[in-house]
């Protein structure tokens, strides 16, 4: 069995057949032969497809081979992505994160400042309406995170750091005051804040562990690149548009200090 920093659907994805033996592929690529590992990284890949909807399905059930297939538009622009970030900077990867929040639904997204970001990278408002009975309310959410463009997997260690920050965000506690970020104070005791974590490669077995603890979301290479994977409008034939992408990184502001 083959190990690596990244997940074994990253590779496989970067590798595979659209059509072919799902299991045949995982020997081939991955060299596992244990059948129970490959049913739970067609569990895993099959979960994502559920989750980023039927318009751009990862993998599905050939009914007439049983066998599992890819999409080959998804495998396409999947590996258009992954040529992209290789040559992304720290500073850009910070805006694809902000970015990513975007796609997740967040009315607002920014970036921290790049040098004393008091170990924040990015964050989104998260809009939240409901009806009560006395009449209309809303809430926002606020999704607040950190990105790593790494090369090895995020240990605990930086899994605690980020938990360190965000407790003295909340307090707002900044080294300096000049680094004090104005969104803090819009942080109430009551205000849904949600934890987000993302990694260009994956997370180590307790890092894993330690994020499911502390209710941290954690998007590792294969997450990040399959939900960017679903925009058509910087897709051309399933060939990534580099000079769009970078326009939207251009155009994400950095959060405003006090």
């Amino acid at each position: 069995m083959t190990t690596s920093v990244y997940p074994y659907e990253h590779t496989l994805l970067l590798k595979c057949d659209s059509s072919g033996d799902f299991y045949s592929q995982c020997r081939a690529h991955l060299a596992i032969t244990d059948e129970s590992v490959v049913e739970a990284i067609v569990e895993k890949l099959s979960i994502l497809s559920d989750n980023l909807g039927t318009s751009c399905f990862i993998i599905k059930l050939d009914l007439s081979t049983l066998n599992y297939v890819i999409s080959p538009s998804f495998i396409k622009r999947y590996r258009s992505f992954n040529k992209f970030i290789k040559d992304i900077t720290p500073k850009n990867f910070e805006s694809l994160c902000a970015y990513y929040l975007s796609l997740l639904g967040c009315s607002e997204f920014y970036t921290t400042r790049y040098s004393s970001d008091q170990g924040l990278d990015f964050y989104g408002l998260l809009p939240f309406n409901s009806f009560s009975y006395f009449g209309p309310t809303s809430e926002k959410s606020f999704l607040i995170g950190q990105a790593k463009l790494y090369t090895s997997k995020v240990g605990t260690g930086e899994i605690r750091e980020f938990v360190g920050s965000l407790e003295l965000l909340k307090k707002q506690i900044f080294s300096r005051e000049v680094y004090s970020y104005k969104f803090a104070t819009e942080i109430k005791s009551y205000s849904l804040v949600n934890p987000i974590f993302i990694s260009s490669s994956s997370f180590s077995r307790d890092a894993v562990e330690l994020c499911g603890k502390v209710g941290i979301r954690m998007i590792d290479i294969v997450k990040l690149s399959a939900l960017i994977a679903t925009r058509d409008d910087i897709y051309d034939k399933d060939a990534l548009k580099s000079s769009v992408i970078e326009n939207y990184l251009c155009l994400i502001k950095e959060a405003e200090t006090k």
